[in-house]
């Protein structure tokens, strides 16, 4: 699979093409973009992340989802609990056996309703993801577009193996920050539009519009991306 990246704003216009590889077994290999690669190396229950000719992160597999990633050159552990149906249900971030931050995933009507990520060290930057959606179902082409799990669980962390998707498309996240014990603040919003095919009407594209909240006032930054071919 093949995906174009087009990304405007006020501070940067460029586009950028993001090779995704499968093998036989339909599990990625690599991902290759302008400015950074991952490839994948699968034995048995493991995976080793390989970024820049160097082992990155190692994840552990259980039923084929990663339950436990290591980063090799830090001592952060994020360990990944599911729920009956497959979905992630809570990630929590370890620092030398501490806990840093929970993330909780809640679900409503077959899609990601809302996630709650709670810093153990400071409550004042608890925040929240909150997702609404379109009528569009999600299939093996489309599940790469939903890139709110980089937020959490950062973008080396193969799509394939974070469990199952929602059942629709994303139109809009709302991202929020606590700014004191009782309220959230709105820090950026994410629209999502999508392109449909005229040969077959299957969504062949997807285009983000978010706004992000400054002191300097909203900044509108618009990602265009593109399948540009089928994927496995």
């Amino acid at each position: 699979m093949k995906l174009t990246h087009h990304i405007s704003s006020i501070i940067t216009d460029f586009t950028e093409d993001v090779i995704m590889r499968f093998n036989s077994a339909k599990q990625i290999i690599d991902v290759i973009t302008s400015s950074q690669s991952f490839s994948y190396q699968y034995n048995g229950n493991e995976v080793i992340v390989r970024s820049g000719g160097n082992d990155a992160h190692k994840i552990a597999l259980d039923n084929g989802r990663a339950v436990n990633i290591i980063t090799i050159d830090s001592k952060d552990v994020q360990k990944i609990s599911y729920d009956s149906d497959g979905r992630m249900k809570q990630i929590l971030l370890e620092h030398e056996g501490v806990v840093r931050s929970i993330s909780t995933f809640f679900y409503a009507g077959g899609n990601l309703d809302y996630v709650l990520v709670e810093i153990k060290d400071d409550e004042r930057l608890d925040s929240k993801y909150i997702f609404e959606y379109t009528n569009f179902k999600t299939d093996a082409r489309t599940q790469s577009f939903q890139f709110f799990n980089e937020s959490i669980l950062g973008n080396f962390v193969p799509v394939t193996l974070r469990g199952s998707s929602s059942f629709n498309l994303p139109s809009k996240m709302i991202y929020v920050r606590k700014i004191n014990n009782y309220d959230y603040k709105y820090a950026t919003v994410y629209e999502y539009t999508y392109t449909m095919s005229p040969a077959n009407g299957s969504v062949i594209g997807m285009s983000t519009k978010y706004t992000v909240q400054t002191k300097g006032g909203p900044i509108v930054i618009t990602d265009n991306v593109n399948i540009a071919s089928t994927c496995p």
